[in-house]
């Protein structure tokens, strides 16, 4: 297996099911050389219509599942939770297909004198021993499926890591284009360590704005920074909008950048942990600016 579990009973319990299936084709094949020796051996063996119905779940029921081997793959469709289902629907099919073809046929014997309508529960019945087996198997793969969501909880696979990685790249960007338009980037790229740091009407702005066009800006540039967009949202400003930034703004962005960059990759912390680096080092450079504020 590729993917290796912390609950080790996950993968004693496909081991187990495999062992399990395995026996349980043993089984199926010495069941339908039994039946061929009694079908052929003897004139008064009754015989069912479709006969065909027999070899198909003698053997089909306990080998259908063993096509789902490839256990340890990690993709959305074909993963160690989609094949145990798989193998529980596969082992079922015959428990199904009995309900229906007995009411189906349970209707036509009401009408009709036919032996038919009792060959199929007749074929279910003949094979129920050899099929036990199965039924086990799946039972335990039902319990393997709650321990690996439980696991998965805790350790999620690759493929659900990517795709979380994309919806949140899709959220990014939806929330980086309506909150950036509205402050505006060179006011988030200036006012970004005081925003971080201070209370919102502490924040001293130059120029001169309207009341509420000044809480709008703030508003959304705070909003930025709380929804831990600040490293994206620079990333795409200096992508899309570096041409029309001076000097001092690309030097502020960038400079905003490498300080979140450099303590993720020296610290090698939690996102919420290097917010609280940033908001410390911002401390340092805003509080002069704030001591003013506050002597005035």
């Amino acid at each position: 297996m590729i993917r290796q579990y912390k609950n080790k009973k996950i993968e004693r319990n496909l081991k187990i099911t495999n062992i399990l299936f395995i026996i349980s084709i043993c089984l199926s094949i010495l069941t339908v050389i039994v039946y061929l020796i009694t079908r052929y051996g003897t004139k008064t063996a009754k015989v069912y219509d479709s006969e065909v119905y027999f070899y198909i779940m003698a053997l089909g029921t306990p080998m259908a599942p063993m096509l789902f081997q490839d256990f340890g793959r990690e993709t959305k469709r074909h993963n160690d939770f989609s094949n145990a289902l798989g193998k529980i629907i596969l082992v079922h099919i015959e428990v199904v297909l009995l309900i229906f073809f007995s009411i189906i046929f349970g209707i036509i014997g009401a009408f009709e004198s036919s032996t038919y309508s009792f060959g199929f529960a007749f074929y279910f019945g003949y094979c129920l021993i050899a099929h036990s087996l199965s039924y086990v198997a799946s039972y335990i793969l039902i319990y393997n499926c709650v321990l690996i969501k439980r696991e998965w909880k805790e350790n999620p696979p690759h493929f659900a890591k990517k795709e979380y990685e994309e919806r949140e790249q899709r959220h990014n960007e939806t929330n980086y284009k309506s909150l950036i338009e509205k402050c505006g980037i060179k006011f988030f790229i200036k006012y970004y360590k005081q925003i971080e740091r201070l209370p919102l009407r502490d924040v001293s702005i130059t120029e001169n704005y309207s009341p509420s066009e000044r809480e709008e800006r703030l508003t959304a540039a705070k909003k930025i920074i709380d929804l831990n967009l600040t490293e994206f949202t620079l990333n795409e400003i200096l992508k899309s909008y570096g041409d029309i930034l001076d000097e001092t703004e690309l030097a502020q962005a960038k400079s905003i950048l490498s300080i979140l960059t450099e303590l993720q990759q020296s610290s090698n912390c939690p996102v919420q942990e290097v917010k609280v680096q940033l908001k410390q080092q911002a401390t340092t450079a805003a509080m002069p600016l704030y001591r003013d504020i506050w002597d005035d």
